[in-house]
């Protein structure tokens, strides 16, 4: 997948066969205190705000899966680092993807 001239965007399933890929790094963009009270296994706390002051530390060679709760800061945070270069997806629905996957799952 190039992602470099485009912006993606990927529904939890398909986050769910991508997870152990080391290609791929998931960046949780909510404030630490609604991380904390649950994400996605492996994602990284790095809330917004900081995020912004420090993306220029990104590896602009991985690709990096952004996920905030309902998708949206998350969508803009990887249109904007798209545009600096950066390989960038947004998880399409955020947390209440993962929500509404786990009670079809039940």
């Amino acid at each position: 997948m190039n992602v470099k001239d485009s912006y993606y965007e990927i529904t939890y399933k398909e986050l769910l066969n991508l997870r152990d890929n080391k290609e791929y790094i998931l960046i949780d963009i909510r404030p630490r205190y609604e991380y904390e009270k649950g994400h996605i296994q492996g994602a990284l706390s790095v809330p917004q705000y900081e995020l912004i002051n420090s993306y220029n530390r990104l590896n602009k060679k991985k690709t990096y899966i952004f996920i905030c709760q309902r998708g949206r800061n998350s969508r803009d945070v990887a249109i904007t680092l798209m545009k600096y270069g950066y390989n960038t997806i947004n998880l399409y629905k955020g947390m209440e993807a993962v929500d509404e996957y786990e009670e079809e799952s039940n």
